[in-house]
Order: C-alpha cells, then sequence, then structure tokens
C-alpha cells in the first residue's frame, strides 16, 4: 500500500455530503431536544479553553438516555482535515 491518505475511505473524510446514517444513527425508542446551547469563545484560538452549555430534554414518550456530543471543525485548515472531529 502506497497511498496512506483516508480521503474518500471513511465517512470523516467523504465530501460536502453528510453520511445517510452517522455513527450512533437509530440507536434510541425516544427523541430529545438540544437547546440554548452556548460557545464560549465562539472563535477559538489554538491551545485556548472552550466552554460549552446546552440544555438536553427528552421529549418522547419513553425514558432514555442521551450522550451529548460535539464536533468541531478547522475554518481554514493548512493540511487535509477529516470533516467531522
Amino acid at each position: 500500500m502506497e497511498n496512506y491518505t483516508m480521503a474518500g475511505r471513511t465517512y470523516r473524510y467523504y465530501g460536502p455530503e453528510a453520511p445517510l446514517y452517522p455513527f450512533g444513527y437509530g440507536l434510541s425508542y425516544t427523541t430529545f431536544t438540544y437547546r440554548d446551547l452556548v460557545l464560549s469563545p465562539v472563535a477559538l484560538p489554538a491551545c485556548a479553553n472552550l466552554s460549552v452549555s446546552v440544555v438536553v430534554e427528552n421529549t418522547g414518550q419513553r425514558d432514555g438516555e442521551e450522550v451529548v456530543q460535539l464536533y468541531l471543525r478547522w475554518e481554514q485548515p493548512s493540511v487535509p482535515v477529516p470533516r467531522w472531529q
């Protein structure tokens, strides 16, 4: 194998379209609503800390647990990076 890049080989490097079934799709019997997302600061300099808060509410008819995930992206990367990190 001579080409070790992951471009086009995993959903993290596919084109501008989101995957049809992203990681974790369809794993719950209930629904959740996210609201009041607050990021501080909105733009994050290198090596800075990010504070995040969000309100998560179970809006379905069954009890459930939710794992909150936050994905970040580089605005203008100088090298190829995954679309989802």
